[in-house]
């Protein structure tokens, strides 16, 4: 039997979740988090975007920087946490350069820390280390803190730029403790038995074709490979083939009940044009796929029900 897309994602260590603003890139990363700490996996969930939403998806509290569990009664064993940038900084450069009084002098200062905000690349960089130290933490027995980690990218452009950074230091930066958590976590971004790269996505054409722009230019400029996709609200299709011909053909007559049929081939027409594109999609991209039907479902109800999709064969 085939493994499920929740069984597949929840093998890895990292789960990055990336797509165009407005497809639901957020839900499924929470749905993605939820199936696994399901299966008795302990999971962070980890948002970068302006505001955090994970607290009202999982009907809890507001994740902060550090990670803790906003959903205790539901999600015993799920973590959240919203990135700062500034106190990733801090904790990169302390990392790094260990001199806690120059870090908090170059962080603090008025003056030098607008020349932090200047310099380019220095916050993705402070949040890809936060990632890398979530990854590589380890409890008192040695265990991995997290088993796995979700995180909600930015949207597509922001999350390729983000991707490219430690490739990008390297080539600036080298011989230094800077350098050499560039390349720690460049490896971790390019190591497929430890780290997901899963691109969220409509059935629409849009959509469609961002995804595989997205897809090809994290191949052809970063050597990363999106090897899992999520087609977000697939309508169903409700009607078998005879019950089309007949909706067409009622919905040309003038009789008491043509809106009805005129309504069910709208979405009979709206199935068919959605099926083109995820048609056009697997052509184009060589991926895992998996359809999250469209619901009705809102809020924590929703995250159930991706997360039930997501852990079907």
């Amino acid at each position: 039997m085939t493994e499920s897309m929740a069984a597949v994602l929840a093998g890895k260590r990292l789960v990055l979740v990336t797509g165009k603003g407005g497809v639901g890139k957020s839900t499924c990363a929470a749905a993605i988090a939820v199936a696994a700490a399901r299966g008795g996996k302990r999971v962070l969930l980890v948002e970068l975007g302006a505001r955090p939403v994970a607290g009202e998806l999982l009907d809890g509290v507001p994740p902060d920087h550090e990670p803790t569990i906003i959903a205790a009664a539901r999600f015993p064993s799920l973590w959240a946490c919203r990135l700062d940038e500034r106190r990733a900084l801090q904790e990169y450069l302390l990392e790094t350069l260990k001199l806690k009084g120059l870090v908090k002098l170059a962080t603090e200062n008025r003056v030098l820390a607008r020349l932090w905000q200047a310099a380019p690349s220095v916050d993705e960089m402070s949040i890809l280390n936060a990632l890398w130290r979530f990854e590589t933490e380890r409890d008192p027995g040695g265990r991995p803190r997290f088993d796995l980690i979700v995180v909600d990218m930015p949207s597509t452009g922001h999350a390729l730029s983000m991707l490219g950074v430690p490739r990008g230091a390297l080539a600036m930066i080298r011989g230094s403790s800077l350098a050499a958590r560039a390349r720690d976590i460049d490896a971790m971004l390019h190591d497929t038995n430890r780290t997901a790269i899963c691109i969220v996505t409509l059935p629409e054409e849009l959509p469609v074709n961002e995804a595989v722009q997205l897809a090809d230019r994290l191949q052809r400029e970063l050597e990363l490979s999106s090897t899992h996709v999520l087609i977000n609200g697939v309508a169903a299709d409700v009607f078998d083939e005879g019950e089309r011909a007949t909706i067409e053909r009622l919905a040309e007559e003038d009789s008491t009940a043509r809106r009805l049929f005129v309504a069910a081939r709208r979405r009979m027409s709206m199935v068919s044009q959605q099926a083109r594109r995820i048609g056009e999609l697997k052509e184009r991209l060589q991926a895992r796929f998996h359809h999250i039907a469209w619901t009705r479902a809102r809020g924590v109800g929703l995250i159930d029900s991706i997360a039930d999709a997501l852990t079907r064969a």
